[in-house]
């Protein structure tokens, strides 16, 4: 098996997934030291912390609508008095779920996300959002893309295996002004 680093490092993100964004996603992943498991999904976002303010957090923030809706199935469901029609009380919970977000640009973690997960009987549900230290995907596509800050692409075909990671000697060297 030939190993390749690749000579680009991600500010803000890497992306794996099919070239045509219609098109499912097939790959293996494993999140550390876990499980290689079989997915299908729009494909897989993986993120710094510097890109944690960007499109990872608008994949993964919640309207207030979407809080509105779900305070409301709540009140109903558990049958206890919420404040759903308190708009304060829905842009709050909304405000605090979106800030947990955002990581620290320096952070040696990376947040994931699998885009649309597909869980059936052959792919069993998993964890569609976290954070790791070291991601690892094997790809299953047949015109698959690793794609580094939505700028630089490389083609990830079926058997191609990408380990990503921060190494400390890669890591952003940042300065907080406060």
């Amino acid at each position: 098996m030939t190993s390749m680093e690749l000579p680009v490092l991600a500010l803000n993100e890497v992306f794996i997934g099919e070239s045509l964004s219609s098109r499912v996603s097939y790959y293996e992943i494993q999140i550390d030291d876990g499980a290689m498991v079989k997915q299908k999904s729009s494909g897989i976002a993986i993120c710094t912390g510097t890109g944690s303010t960007s499109w990872y957090f608008n994949i993964n923030k919640l309207t207030e609508q979407c809080v509105a809706e779900l305070l409301r199935i709540t009140a109903e469901h558990c049958k206890v008095n919420l404040p759903v029609d308190d708009k304060q009380v829905v842009t709050d919970i909304c405000t605090k779920f979106n800030q947990q977000l955002i990581f620290e640009p320096d952070s040696p973690r990376m947040a994931f996300t699998v885009r649309d997960p597909i869980f059936n009987a052959t792919f069993s549900p998993t964890t569609p959002r976290g954070f790791a230290e070291k991601i690892r995907v094997k790809s299953r596509g047949y015109d698959a893309h690793l794609v580094v800050d939505g700028g630089v692409s490389y083609r990830f075909n079926d058997g191609t295996e990408a380990i990503v990671e921060v190494r400390e000697e890669d890591a952003l060297q940042t300065v907080v002004f406060r």
